[in-house]
């Protein structure tokens, strides 16, 4: 039995997101009917302006911004109609037919390759005659024509080209204009006048009828300018024709016309200058042409720009720790350019960073030696030195600056660190105190402790914390300093005495509310932990370090919603949160909130250089929205960035096996095996992933074999148990593999067994056991989403639909859990329309973007009596999902009631001749009888 809930894998426990007001949301689907109006009469300027209206009310009302897309694309306002595509593809609308005209406002702007990495990403409309004319269309423009007109003929000859026929003649008709074919005139004239490529067509067939038949040329011009006398194209080419054939009164008054209404357009005024040469005036004609050169040209300092470039480039990827690459291209930049400091300074970090000091130290020594006053270049050269264990040279380099600028702080700050370092406390705690007029009397005592520490030398820092306690006691870093100083000496009894005695002089003292987090931490504390952190947080919400440490500790604690709160409050904007961010991605990806991660996706791609990382999670984001084309676009790149690195492509062989990608995973597993061993890829992981291959490639008895092999290897331990039951489940064992996977689960609770579990008793056929499984686990774990929608749905298509409104019912927070929401519903409708519409309402508050939640919301509407809020409402479904059959129908229903027979018939045609489902079959007769 075909059903309407949601299935199981789908949009997990979203957080609410709020609704526009019900006025708004009803004027914005009031503005987008008017639009539809518009664009029946062809009063594109009008459609624009009242879907813009519309976006204004409900600017993310996704019916009209696909329509303003698709009309700034009838427009020719290529730049505009690509951004809207682009939001309305990102905003949730389906992919077919939009992306076709995403890929038309590309190509109109010559972005061919923005093209490919769209055909790319959506394979799987591969078969569609729509694909094959934008396969022929980016051929064409990157000129290759050959394989353009293969895909254009492909097209010709698909059987559900229809609508698409017009374009692909014309493409096709332009292609072969552009190879000189005689064919070109016969597919041209194929374009009907009623197309919107029919103009350009008329164009391409007065160009090559302008030789023979120049006469036949102007009269199509003739044509073209009757039917829009501001046509440019047009006006220019019989300008130029006229020009040609030696109409030169004829063509320069034409031109004179253009030049009044466009006077700065260039071909306007060649054209014009060449009326002036034939005329005599060459002169004139000279400085005409010579204007327009200037108009179109700009030269500039080539030489100069390299250099910059280059530099720009290579403290770029500094910025990015990419010192391989920054040290390439500044030892280009000194064989071509004078050298200076900062280029040297660049080295020797980026030597540094590589723990190559022996050149680190070369290249600073030259960076000193040309500002040798540059305190910042000393503190650099001290560190690479000191990192080289050369801590007298260190030692001595930091003395003679601070001579030169002992009123610099960092400066000052580093010789005292190496005063310490080298065993000179008191010479150190005199240069501390030099720059301490300003300060408390015990700071620079404290200071001195805390470089004591940071050198290792416990005892001295232990003796000075104990002479600080005996010279006050009415400090918090005091004994923040002691509990330090007892932490780094092993007794964190002591260390957490000193921290509290802290929090009495000041409950809100981050470092010892965190210090004694980290001591909880230690302990496996994560309660006491968290509330640690909490307390930092009563005082300072936003604290992106204390937020990270919580979200680590409620992870180590269990408790991941927890976790995703923590990191949900890190700031978007701050860049250095990006691997934070990145793990709040992977919590996300592991409890299926796919819009959520979708949304979070695109903001870390926006912040990064595209890393290997945001390839990785774009395949994990494809795979959780099924789209397999998209995951195997993203892994071949992966396996680019990753084929020299064994650990990640393992990862990237999982990755394939689980998208189901057999030949690119064996291409992995391949190089993973060629790498050999050493890779640090254990044996067993490696002859896991090949059996996992030959599973999915039906190689039942090569699996067997290399079952063999892995149990000879690593025994009978859990993951040969696990692809034994694969292997049984895949060969229909079902009972063998029953008894196995409730084993496994058993010993351990493994969400993959407990899946496999319910996957065997399907394939099996006894629903008994699987209800009987499904209950039992939610008795011990009722807020499991997952099971509690796959125990419904086994209910429903068993007929026992009162025990499964009764289920969704009893769900732990059920006014939080949009599906559940509306699965409920959608069972109450036909009794309880009003019951359904309340929980439909709230799940759409919860889920906005989900089509059939969308539709379900709508349904509810017109069932309750309220068709005009319904039409906005499951126009938006509709958008979203355009080959859904029953929001085809709820919407041909409700403009039924809204007495638009018309267009209820149309979207009645569109059904016909699919294949229904009872439900779906009962409402298209229903009304056919009204409408009738």
């Amino acid at each position: 039995m075909k059903t309407y809930l949601l299935p199981l894998v789908c949009w997990l426990s979203l957080q609410s997101q709020p609704l526009l007001a019900n006025t708004a949301a009803n004027s914005a689907a009031s503005a987008y009917e008017k639009a539809l109006q518009h664009m029946q009469q062809h009063a594109l300027r009008e459609a624009e302006l009242e879907l813009r209206n519309s976006l204004q009310q409900q600017p993310d009302y996704l019916p009209a911004r696909l329509l303003l897309g698709q009309v700034l694309l009838q427009s020719a306002q290529w730049p505009a109609a690509e951004k809207e595509l682009q939001l309305a593809l990102h905003g949730g609308a389906a992919a077919d037919p939009l992306v076709f005209d995403l890929m038309r406002a590309l190509l109109a702007q010559q972005k061919t390759a923005e093209t490919t990495d769209l055909l790319k990403q959506y394979q799987q409309f591969a078969n569609q005659p729509a694909y094959l004319i934008m396969q022929g269309k980016t051929e064409k423009a990157n000129g290759r024509f050959n394989q353009a007109n293969q895909f254009l003929q492909q097209a010709l000859q698909h059987p559900q080209l229809a609508t698409l026929a017009d374009e692909a003649w014309f493409e096709l008709g332009e292609l072969q204009f552009k190879q000189q074919s005689a064919a070109a005139s016969d597919s041209l004239r194929k374009v009907p006048a009623a197309s919107g490529y029919f103009r350009q067509a008329q164009y391409l067939l007065a160009q090559l009828q302008q030789k023979q038949q120049p006469a036949a040329a102007l009269q199509i011009y003739d044509q073209l300018l009757k039917k829009d006398p501001k046509d440019v194209a047009a006006l220019l080419a019989k300008a130029q024709l006229l020009l040609e054939t030696g109409k030169i009164d004829a063509a320069l008054q034409l031109v004179l016309t253009f030049r009044e209404q466009y006077p700065n357009n260039p071909y306007g005024q060649l054209i014009h200058a060449a009326l002036v040469g034939q005329q005599g005036n060459s002169t004139e004609r000279d400085r005409m042409i010579k204007q327009v050169q200037q108009q179109l040209s700009g030269l500039s300092n080539e030489q100069k720009e390299q250099q910059e470039l280059l530099m720009l480039t290579a403290i770029l990827d500094f910025s990015e720790g990419q010192f391989a690459q920054v040290i390439r291209k500044l030892k280009q930049y000194l064989t071509l350019y004078p050298a200076n400091a900062r280029v040297h300074q660049l080295l020797a970090q980026s030597y540094y960073f590589l723990q190559s000091l022996n050149e680190a130290e070369t290249q600073i020594k030259l960076a000193l030696a040309m500002t040798p006053d540059d305190e910042n270049l000393v503190l650099i050269g001290a560190t690479i030195l000191q990192a080289a264990n050369k801590h007298e040279a260190a030692l001595q380099l930091l003395a003679k600056a601070y001579q030169q600028a002992p009123g610099d702080d960092l400066l000052r700050q580093s010789y005292a660190q190496a005063l310490v370092r080298a065993g000179q406390s008191p010479l150190a705690q005199q240069v501390l105190a030099n720059g301490a007029a300003s300060k408390e009397p015990l700071a620079e005592l404290l200071q001195l402790g805390y470089l004591q520490l940071e050198a290792g030398r416990i005892n001295e820092a232990s003796a000075n914390a104990n002479k600080l306690l005996e010279l006050d006691q009415s400090k918090v870093e005091i004994f923040q300093f002691a509990g330090d100083v007892s932490l780094r000496s092993g007794d964190a009894a002591k260390a957490s005495n000193f921290f509290q005695q802290a929090l009495v002089l000041d409950k809100t003292f981050k470092p010892a509310l965190l210090s004694l987090a980290g001591i909880a931490l230690n302990q496996q504390l994560w309660p006491q932990a968290i509330g640690y952190y909490q307390q930092i947080l009563v005082a300072a919400p936003n604290d992106s370090l204390t937020l990270q440490l919580l979200a680590d500790a409620a992870l180590k604690s269990g408790d991941v919603s927890g976790a995703v709160t923590a990191l949900e409050q890190l700031s978007a904007d701050d860049i250095n949160l990006f691997p934070a961010r990145l793990a709040l991605l992977e919590l996300y990806f592991a409890d299926h909130q796919t819009e959520k991660a979708s949304l979070l996706l695109q903001q870390l791609e926006q912040q990064s250089d595209l890393q290997p990382e945001i390839y990785q999670a774009k395949v994990k984001l494809a795979m959780l929205q099924k789209n397999t084309a998209l995951a195997r676009h993203n892994t071949e790149i992966l396996f680019g960035l990753w084929y020299d690195n064994p650990q990640k492509l393992f990862t990237l062989a999982d990755l394939q096996l689980r998208n189901n990608e057999h030949e690119t995973a064996e291409k992995s597993i391949q190089r993973l095996t060629e790498l050999g061993a050493g890779t640090g890829v254990p044996a067993a992981a490696l002859l896991s992933l090949k059996t996992r291959l030959s599973l999915q490639q039906g190689k039942f008895d090569q699996a067997k074999q290399q079952l063999a092999q892995l149990k000879k290897h690593s025994g009978d331990n859990a993951q040969y148990q696990e692809l034994t039951a694969h292997l049984l489940l895949a060969t229909a064992k079902y009972p063998e593999a029953i008894q196995l996977l409730k084993v496994l689960h058993q010993q351990t609770p493994d969400p993959r067994y407990f899946a496999m579990l319910i996957t065997a008793y399907r394939a099996a056929g006894d629903h008994q056991a699987l209800q009987q499984l499904l209950a039992e686990y939610l008795q011990q774990n009722p807020a499991d989403l997952a099971a509690r929608l796959e125990l419904a749905d086994l209910m429903t298509q068993q007929g026992d639909l009162a025990q499964a409104q009764q289920l969704y019912q009893q769900a732990p927070d059920l006014e939080k859990q949009p599906i559940l929401l509306n699965n409920l519903a959608f069972l109450l409708l036909p009794q309880q329309p009003e019951a359904a519409l309340e929980y439909a309402s709230q799940a759409y508050q919860l889920l906005p973007q989900h089509p059939q939640i969308i539709d379900t919301y709508g349904w509810a509407l017109t069932s309750s009596g309220k068709p005009e809020q319904a039409l906005g409402v499951l126009r938006d479904a509709e958008i979203r999902s355009p080959a859904n059959l029953m929001i085809q129908l709820h919407l041909a229903e409700t403009l039924r009631l809204l007495n638009r027979p018309a267009e209820a018939k149309a979207l009645l045609q569109k059904v016909q001749g699919k294949t229904l489902s009872p439900a779906e079959q009962q409402l298209a007769d229903q009304i056919n009888t009204h409408l009738n």
